[in-house]
């Protein structure tokens, strides 16, 4: 982009002097690609990720060095990955990844911003633990990684009708006796995986599906679901073989996002009782909250009742095999652990976690308790998770006072099926000192106990090691549906064709307008998404929910989200273009334009426009017909054009100081110049955080010369980054042509809060 100086009359009203800023390509919306679901990862050694040589060798380095410690289960120095990212050194699934990676385009991958903006590694950043920081050469190593990571087309499966859910179903429910079709139920995969996936990623999340759904069973087998169709998506499930009544299912059905048309009798005839499919990852992630989890298992509120309903009998922590830890790792306390039996048979693992500082407390003292974990094998072999207060009341969190910090950021500080995380093999093996008397090896109890969950596990045909990502496979279900989400897989989940939902996100109006756009260019987070959606989706007539898990996915308060947009899919040579701005939190804006040859001009804030505040709610166009100057294409090919919207009441980027008398827009020059500058200066900002500005000010010209920003602390700076691109028609007569679902997919956003 450059600007062009020369005096001309405005198109609009009156005659005034107006500036020109000439685009070098055509500014477009080109839709995203279809999601490529996450590909599982297996049993792998790091050393088989590392690339050879080349610039994924190089990134892999930097992020070994930067990343693996918090982000790669083989690599972890500490207990728990942290944020949902644990094969950070699999460099081919996070590429596929389209949340953390836009192949070929750095500024818009959530990877690189985050690095860049100095947000992430957490722990030298954030926490301010000493610790390397990437240096500006390692963090353009990322870029030159993901500037070179091909735009390759995705699958032509990708392009074909919708999964009819409903027609599968109702083949399978009219082959069925009318007493067992009365019974039956079906999961959906189509929101984790798609037609473009390989056998092996569909299987790793069917047993997924088959662990999560026996977690949740109240039977006393585990249970292997059925396969409907020759790709498995569909996984049927016999109420009788879970242990659940109709209406426990239908207490989930009447919440469920993406409803199918299919009734109880296999018709679609409206006067039939309603039976819906439910989406995997949703139950996964609601089965996630503590409170729901409670709820479908019916797990007592109290201790007390805990022990009567299992009918544990008089054994109490105390009177049972103990045996105390020194540190606990959820609390960092003091830790007792006591087995004790279930007049089943079945084995009752309690612990006591006691406050920091406590360590030496015996197994009778409960001054500094703070609470009581329970975890009891179920007739089926799976475990079930339970978590009481000191006075012994069911808690469905832990204050994050009480948990140490790196439990907190790997958020596993909650009860419930988040306990997988920790225990998603069943029972961690310890070394701890016994309390009582002649008690076996702790130990070599806690392996004999966990035989019969493994047995289980074997024979509905899930692998104990199983990992997706590194993750275990519930927990990578939950995090699958947590993630953004764009046009391909939102027409998916509304059972809508991409072309029809193109002209519903047109036609939004009022809030979801920026939400509706932003989808047309870019990704949506699944918050977003359920906004969407109560606009595009006829209203429903349900029940109240028993359980909001919702809140759970909304922004934090004041978080800022930046959506960029334009309104027209293309333009022709010479036609002038308007820039959309919204944000969810106020912030100051910066929009720059980096051509095809490297260089950076900021063409807001300007001269014309000098007034950079975004306030929530508001859309900001840019420019608009009384700035003086006009945004318009000339050339052909691409160009980016960066979002990045500041919080607080910073008003620029580092490393961004404007001078509007001497440059009416300024000019930053070759953009990789201009970012290893702009870190430069942010760790001179640090450095200097919280000393008094000094007064002096250098002369330029007879003019001020505005001193750079002050800090009050050396944490990162909020704010958000956004990129759209700009694609030109080769010359002006030509037609537009549309971008096809198989072009290269554009960036989108990434929230460095």
């Amino acid at each position: 982009m450059r600007a062009d100086h020369l005096q001309s009359t405005s198109i609009y009203a009156g005659a005034i002097a107006a500036a020109t800023i000439v685009l070098s390509c055509q500014l477009a919306a080109e839709p995203p690609l279809p999601e490529r679901a996450t590909v599982p990862t297996f049993v792998s050694t790091p050393d088989s990720l590392a690339p050879g040589s080349g610039q994924a060798a190089q990134a892999f380095a930097v992020l070994e060095r930067h990343c693996a410690r918090c982000h790669d289960t083989r690599r972890l120095k500490r207990r728990l990955p942290a944020a949902g990212i644990a094969n950070i050194l699999d460099l081919d699934a996070i590429a596929a990844r389209r949340d953390l990676v836009r192949p070929g385009y750095p500024e818009g991958s959530p990877l690189y911003t985050s690095v860049l903006t100095r947000h992430m590694p957490y722990d030298v950043f954030q926490d301010l633990k000493r610790g390397d920081e990437p240096t500006p050469e390692e963090i353009a190593e990322l870029h030159a990684w993901i500037s070179g990571l091909p735009k390759g087309k995705s699958c032509q499966a990708a392009e074909t009708p919708v999964l009819d859910v409903s027609a599968l179903i109702e083949q399978d429910m009219q082959s069925l006796a009318p007493d067992v079709a009365t019974r039956r139920r079906y999961l959906s995969l189509s929101d984790v995986a798609s037609a473009c996936d390989g056998k092996q990623v569909r299987e790793a999340y069917r047993h997924a599906a088959a662990k999560l759904i026996n977690l949740l069973s109240r039977a006393e087998e585990p249970f292997r679901p059925e396969l409907i169709g020759k790709d498995g998506f569909i996984l049927a499930i016999d109420l009788d073989d879970i242990g659940w009544s109709a209406a426990q299912w239908d207490e989930l059905a009447e919440q469920a996002p993406a409803p199918f048309a299919v009734h109880n009798d296999g018709s679609r005839n409206p006067a039939a009782a309603p039976m819906r499919v439910l989406p995997t990852a949703w139950l996964a992630h609601l089965a996630m909250d503590p409170g729901v989890y409670a709820h479908l298992v019916g797990i007592p509120t109290t201790l007390p009742e805990f022990f009567s309903a299992f009918r544990i009998g008089d054994q109490q922590p105390g009177s049972a095999p103990t045996y105390r830890l020194d540190e606990s790792p959820v609390t960092g306390g003091g830790r007792n652990l006591s087995r004790l039996i279930a007049s089943s048979q079945l084995p009752v693992w309690t612990a006591q976690d006691f406050a920091g500082g406590s360590k030496k407390r015996s197994t009778k003292s409960s001054d500094n308790l703070l609470e009581t974990r329970v975890i009891l094998q179920l007739p089926n072999g799976f475990p079930l998770f339970g978590l009481y207060n000191r006075e012994g009341t069911l808690r469905l969190n832990v204050h994050k006072s009480a948990v140490t910090s790196e439990v907190k950021q790997a958020g596993a500080a909650g009860a419930g099926l988040q306990c997988l995380a920790c225990h998603g093999s069943g029972l961690k093996g310890f070394e701890a000192t016994s309390v009582t008397e002649n008690a076996p090896p702790g130990g070599w109890q806690a392996t004999r106990d966990n035989q019969a969950f493994y047995l289980a596990l074997r024979a509905i045909g899930i692998p104990p090691a199983l990992e997706i990502d590194g993750l275990e496979p519930v927990i990578a279900l939950a995090e699958r549906y947590q993630r953004e989400l764009g046009l391909y897989q939102v027409a998916a989940e509304l059972d809508l064709a991409p072309t029809e939902l193109t002209k519903a996100l047109h036609a939004a109006e009022g809030k979801t307008k920026p939400i509706a756009r932003r989808l047309l260019q870019d990704l949506i987070t699944r918050g977003e998404f359920n906004e969407l959606r109560r606009h595009l989706e006829a209203p429903r007539q349900h029940k109240a929910p028993p359980f909001e898990s919702d809140n759970r996915l909304m922004l934090a308060d004041n978080e800022i989200r930046l959506s960029l947009w334009t309104e027209k899919a293309g333009y022709n040579k010479g036609e002038q273009v308007t820039l959309h701005a919204a944000t969810t939190a106020p912030c100051r804006l910066t929009l720059i334009s980096v051509d095809q040859s490297g260089d950076a001009v900021v063409v807001f804030p300007s001269e014309y426009q000098d007034d950079n505040l975004l306030q929530p709610s508001v859309t900001r166009a840019i420019p608009t017909p009384a700035s003086g100057f006009r945004l318009r294409v000339d050339q052909p090919g691409r160009e980016a054009v960066i979002g990045v919207c500041m919080g607080r009441d910073r008003k620029n980027p580092p490393g961004i100081i404007h001078d509007h008398e001497l440059q009416p827009f300024t000019l930053l020059g070759d953009w990789a110049k201009h970012i290893k500058h702009a870190l430069e200066a942010d760790a001179a900002e640090r450095r200097n955080a919280g000393r008094p500005a000094k007064r002096k000010r250098r002369r330029r010209r007879a003019r001020l010369v505005k001193r750079p920003p002050t800090r009050a602390n050396k944490l990162p700076l909020p704010q958000d980054w956004t990129m759209i691109m700009i694609r030109a028609r080769p010359n002006k007569d030509a037609a537009f042509t549309a971008p096809t679902p198989n072009e290269t997919a554009p960036p989108a956003s990434s929230n460095s809060e």
